[in-house]
């Protein structure tokens, strides 16, 4: 069994989309959908940040590997019938953790001892409401959106947001009903998640413009419509897209350039003392800065951007990656090259060119896997 796509939205509207990481209110370092671990394994830190596209698939493998198989390995998994039960237990997991459901004084224990299963889920969520020890009013909310998710059909009550929420969904549907006043050149709202007078004057006025019922929250059907023009108005007058970000840093051998918080341009500049135009590719240095923050010790260039006369009297090939400016020939104190290779493919950087040598070790970012031994 697979969350739905309810399921995904019920998540998506309580976790809120962060592009940069931040921490959370266990004081945890957290990114896009309430991601705490990339794929790969490694805890997120601050100062990262992601795309919108990045964001999707940390969460689509987060379900996938760890939140849906956590309810499928629960003694509740076999009590469910219903696809909304299953929504609502991974959005819990997800929030809480793996010992909302299998914790020793929780869910599994009172199933294991024959307990009814609906009066069990109905009892034990409200409980996981604290944040730093202390109850938490979104942890409430949630809890209870949850519950109204598991006990439904189809999930709509979960999309009822009432009067005086304070929420990112609030502050996601002000930003789509903007989009409807604009197009009818009404007062548009202030984006600041906070559900008052004015938002609900705009909710009301959008009911009855579109033949709803006028309620005091937001439903189901009212967040699906106003979504559903949102996106149109996107598809119809879609933002002009952004110019493509240049894919090197570029200087003169004169300037004096910081690339990231440990490296230099001087570091990786040309050494034939002559040419004026410099340049290296921003993932390669990006994902050096990486493997510095990964070892905890400095990282030296003995070669980094190469023109192709210095190229060619240094005895490098035509085609070197140097010469494209996307490869680095590295050393780090106390480690090994072939020690620092496989702390380079650890962080997943196996996609380019490494070179094992004596002294030092190559990287680069040519596209394709090439290794070879100096």
């Amino acid at each position: 069994m697979r969350i739905s796509e309810t399921g995904i939205n019920f998540i998506k509207r309580f976790e809120g989309l962060r592009l940069k990481s931040y921490l959370c209110s266990g004081g945890v370092a957290t990114i896009a959908w309430g991601t705490t671990v990339y794929p790969d394994g490694t805890k997120v830190q601050l100062g990262q940040s992601c795309t919108k596209e990045d964001a999707e698939r940390y969460l689509d493998h987060d379900m996938k590997n760890i939140y849906e198989k956590h309810v499928a390995e629960s003694v509740a998994f076999p009590l469910i019938t219903k696809q909304c039960e299953f929504d609502a237990l991974v959005s819990f997991v997800y929030n809480v953790g793996r010992g909302g459901l299998h914790a020793p004084n929780s869910v599994d224990r009172r199933l294991k001892n024959g307990e009814n299963f609906h009066k069990v889920i109905r009892e034990e969520l409200p409980r996981w409401n604290k944040a730093g020890g202390k109850v938490s009013a979104g942890l409430v909310r949630r809890r209870k959106e949850e519950l109204e998710l598991f006990f439904s059909s189809e999930g709509e009550k979960a999309y009822k947001i009432n009067f005086g929420v304070v929420s990112n969904e609030v502050k996601l549907f002000q930003k789509m009903i903007n989009c409807w006043l604009e197009h009818w050149e009404k007062q548009t709202l202030i984006v600041d998640g906070v559900f008052g007078k004015g938002t609900l004057q705009a909710v009301n006025d959008f009911e009855r413009n579109n033949k709803l019922k006028v309620s005091e929250g937001i439903t189901f059907e009212c967040w699906k419509r106003v979504e559903n023009f949102y996106n149109k108005e996107q598809d119809d007058h879609p933002a002009p897209a952004p110019k493509p970000e240049e894919k090197f840093f570029r200087w003169s051998r004169e300037e004096t350039k910081q690339l990231t918080d440990n490296f230099s341009a001087e570091e990786f500049q040309c050494k034939c003392g002559y040419c004026d135009e410099q340049k290296i590719e921003k993932e390669l240095v990006e994902r050096l800065q990486k493997l510095r923050e990964r070892l905890g010790k400095s990282i030296h260039i003995t070669s980094g951007y190469r023109c192709s006369t210095h190229n060619a009297n240094v005895g490098g090939v035509p085609n070197s990656r140097h010469a494209e400016g996307d490869a680095a020939d590295i050393f780090v104190s106390g480690v090994s090259p072939s020690d620092l290779s496989r702390e380079w493919q650890k962080l997943g950087f196996g996609d380019g060119g490494i070179g094992v040598y004596s002294s030092f070790t190559h990287v680069d970012t040519r596209g394709y896997i090439a290794r070879w031994w100096g």
